[in-house]
């Protein structure tokens, strides 16, 4: 669905397919899923070689990370680029952790006011220098908003419980908060968008966005064997860093590719026909049909694929609920009710994904049982009820908004389904308004929509997920990246509460109740569990990511693919 990010910033979700939410099926969850979500033996890997990696969308602003505006696209250019502090692990019980990456140790004091992190000894950027702790304090300082010239409106309101970033020796900062901050690691990852960038890069504001100067392990800087670069709207091309920090499990040197090329290809039918033609031979998708047809073609044996529905997104219809018409909890409930998100995954994600009732998923810790939740099965009568009560109110003769969403044909469809469902309630007069992709975050932005179809809210820690729906900026401005404009004291109060209760059941059960507050106020309606699938050419391995530097297995969340391990038949 659509995308979720704001002007010059970094967001989490981004413009694939996404739900409408509302009744049916309150029970949750249902039969699908990932499927082909274990790594195979694929034998030895080869080096050498290129993949052409197909993306769902183009990432206009580029990649000055404090400032950039990352959808799922960017953020898997992003991560062929940077390295992060800290990456998800599988905690050994269903769940994630967060565990050292480039960082060697990421540790809390008792009271989690202070959190201590040692980098790696040994590591370079692209152009050569260290990273050591002041060039950790430059990104965090960043990130905060400290840095002239790089100075995003997003990250400065994630990073504001951080009173200082100080410097205790060449390779450890300490982090002082101004309040308890229990699952400040899960920030630290933020989705694979929190990647350490060179001074270098800093000191240039002006081409920050294109002179990306990174750990990881591909790059466009100093490149010597590729035509690197960005040409936006056609590639981004970056050869293996030679200097990589990473080895296998077998002790190989990381990357295994000599060059990799990322092409931003919004609908994912040309996606498809790109990667059976032979123009791509490796992409990503969270299209439910999409994937079914792909797994047809994995079994065949004519393509690799791998997917991940792991601490997943949300696929669901956001409500601009402070103004008309879903200011109105009444025009909500009618909605709630009367949309069938059963449907909704049959007609158009062919049953690949799960129904979702909340917006956390089964291997978070916040995840309710759903029929504890409190959503309710669709029932036309009932939102008629609802409708009447709210027409009675308002002396209006219909319930009119817009459905924002993309102009991808399959985003399209779902949102004429949508249309079509509103319709058996009554009179509504539900307008579909298409924008572009790379214009619906400032459409969102601007609260221009009644009804968006969007996915968001990937899963790790849930405290991840309070700038989404808190209601003030630490200055107690409203808060603009909450697009929804939810103004929620209850919420609010959770939110502040769990981020700093050290006992984890007792911060469950904050965010537990945040899902019965949204099964009651229908603020959003969910729909479902997003699958992401990528998808290679026969010849192409290695599309689960190797093992983590100390040995943790890794896990993929939500569209955030590793590039490092891939390779090709030689």
């Amino acid at each position: 669905m659509a995308a979720v990010a704001a002007t010059g910033m970094i967001a989490a979700a981004c413009g694939g397919s996404g739900g409408s939410g509302g009744g049916s099926g309150a029970g949750g969850d249902g039969d699908g899923g990932a499927q082909f979500d274990e790594p195979p033996d694929e034998g030895t890997p080869t080096r050498g070689g290129k993949v052409t990696y197909g993306l769902e969308a183009e990432t206009g602003g580029g990649w000055c990370l404090p400032t950039a505006q990352l959808a799922a696209g960017g953020i898997q250019v992003a991560t062929s680029v940077y390295d992060t502090l800290v990456a998800p692990a599988s905690d050994g019980a269903g769940g994630v952790e967060y565990v050292p990456f480039l960082a060697e140790t990421v540790e809390p004091n008792d009271d989690y006011t202070q959190w201590t992190i040692k980098v790696r000894e040994g590591i370079t950027f692209h152009d050569g220098t260290p990273l050591n702790a002041e060039a950790v304090k430059l990104n965090l300082d960043a990130f905060r908003g400290e840095v002239p010239g790089v100075v995003g409106p997003l990250f400065p309101i994630v990073f504001a419980p951080v009173a200082t970033v100080d410097v205790v020796d060449d390779l450890t900062v300490t982090v002082t908060m101004n309040q308890p901050w229990v699952a400040f690691n899960a920030t630290l990852w933020g989705t694979g968008r929190i990647g350490m960038s060179a001074p270098a890069q800093f000191a240039s504001p002006d081409n920050c966005e294109s002179n990306l100067i990174g750990t990881g392990p591909f790059r466009i800087f100093n490149c010597e064997n590729v035509d690197c670069g960005w040409v936006i709207n056609d590639r981004f091309t970056a050869e293996a860093n030679p200097d990589y920090w990473r080895q296998d499990a077998d002790g190989e040197q990381l990357p295994y590719l000599d060059e990799i090329e990322f092409r931003p290809v919004p609908a994912v039918a040309q996606r498809v026909n790109g990667l059976v033609g032979g123009d791509l031979n490796a992409m990503h998708t969270s299209d439910g049909a999409t994937i079914a047809d792909l797994r047809a073609d994995a079994e065949a044996g004519q393509v690799n694929l791998l997917e991940s529905d792991f601490a997943a997104e949300i696929g669901y219809s956001m409500l601009q609920v402070e103004d008309p018409p879903f200011n109105n909890k009444n025009a909500r409930k009618a909605l709630q009710y009367g949309l069938d998100a059963d449907e909704l995954i049959e007609l158009t994600q062919a049953g690949v994904v799960k129904r979702a009732v909340q917006p956390f998923a089964e291997d978070n810790l916040a995840y309710l049982p759903p029929e504890e939740v409190g959503w309710p099965d669709r029932d036309l009568d009932q939102a008629r009820q609802f409708l009447d009560a709210y027409l009675q109110e308002t002396g209006e003769t219909e319930l009119s908004f817009t459905i924002l969403t993309t102009n991808d044909p399959v985003n399209l469809r779902l949102a004429q389904i949508v249309q079509d469902q509103l319709a058996q309630i009554g009179p509504v007069n539900a307008t579909i308004d298409q924008v572009d992709q790379t214009e619906i975050i400032n459409t969102a932005l601007g609260g221009e929509f009644g009804l968006n179809l969007w996915r968001n809210h990937p899963g790790g820690d849930p405290d991840t997920q309070r700038i989404w729906w808190y209601s003030t900026t630490p200055e107690g401005a409203p808060n603009f990246v909450n697009f929804g404009r939810i103004n929620d004291p209850e919420i609010d109060r959770l939110f502040d509460e769990a981020r700093s209760e050290p006992d984890p059941e007792t911060r469950k059960e904050h965010y537990q109740q945040v899902s019965k507050i949204f099964a009651e106020e229908a603020y959003n309606l969910w729909a479902w569990y997003t699958v992401w699938a990528f998808a290679a050419a026969d010849d192409v391995h290695g599309l689960f990511p190797p093992q983590l530097p100390d040995g943790q297995d890794p896990v993929i969340i939500a569209s955030v693919q590793p590039v490092a391990g891939l390779w090709v038949d030689q």
